[in-house]
């Protein structure tokens, strides 16, 4: 939270504060719409951010991002489907970085969470993940089944 307080201060003095106040505003108004057309009826606007989050970190810094997932998962606080997405997003930085084999393993990992959720969405995606991997490891056989 303190990099965000520096942030809006460092902003404060250059911006000016009423500059400031209208575009932070017109900031949590476009989130405010952006949750209010969510489609996933399961996911609350805090699990957006988290998931935001994550996804922005795994974009960036992989290695971070990795070990905050693994530290999220080892808490237990997150429900099923947050768990699912975690998973699934944790398959997609090992992608990233060519480790094909906890790509995998994170990918299914994430497709139980899935399936028990029936999060047809997300359930999809793995697949697609799952499919690509075992083709480009020639596992023709195996990508079919995904």
């Amino acid at each position: 939270m303190k990099p965000f307080l520096i942030f809006i201060s460092i902003l404060q003095r250059s911006l000016g504060s009423r500059i400031l106040h209208i575009r932070l505003l017109f900031f949590i108004i476009s989130l405010a719409i952006i949750f209010s057309c969510n489609q996933d009826k399961n996911l609350n606007s805090n699990d957006l951010l988290k998931i935001d989050f994550i996804e922005s970190l795994s974009d960036t810094i992989p290695s971070v991002a990795i070990k905050i997932m693994d530290s999220l998962i080892t808490t237990g606080k997150y429900r099923k489907d947050i768990l699912g997405i975690i998973y699934y997003e944790k398959g997609k930085v090992y992608s990233s970085i060519q480790d094909d084999e906890l790509a995998k393993v994170n990918f299914t990992k994430a497709l139980s969470y899935f399936k028990k959720n029936s999060n047809e969405e997300y359930t999809a995606k793995a697949h697609l993940y799952l499919g690509s991997i075992n083709i480009f490891l020639g596992k023709r056989e195996e990508a079919t089944d995904n």
